[in-house]
């Protein structure tokens, strides 16, 4: 449930190396839902909201994410997902005229 990576990076002029945990979701989203603290009320709320979106819309966006840093490849792939989505309109309206 718990895999640690080392990453590397530039600290003024030495390189620091350090082992970063890296948690599974499944496992997360688990503790999340049963600590009684306000962390984990925050993370309620939060997952919530996400899932609540989820559900009525269909999809979810980190609109702050896509805003601040540009969502890099995955907004890419999400581009791409609308294109596919428009191009099969495109054929569900010419077969029902």
């Amino acid at each position: 449930t718990v895999n640690y990576k080392l990453t590397i990076q530039n600290e003024g002029s030495r390189s620091v190396q350090r082992n970063v945990a890296y948690y599974n979701l499944d496992m997360i989203l688990a503790i999340g839902y049963r600590v009684r603290s306000p962390r984990g009320i925050q993370f309620r709320n939060y997952a919530s909201t996400v899932l609540k979106e989820y559900l009525i819309k269909g999809f979810a966006m980190d609109d702050e994410r896509l805003k601040n840093l540009g969502g890099g490849s995955y907004f890419k792939e999400l581009l791409e997902r609308i294109r596919d989505i428009r191009s099969s309109e495109k054929v569900f309206y010419r077969q029902a005229l």
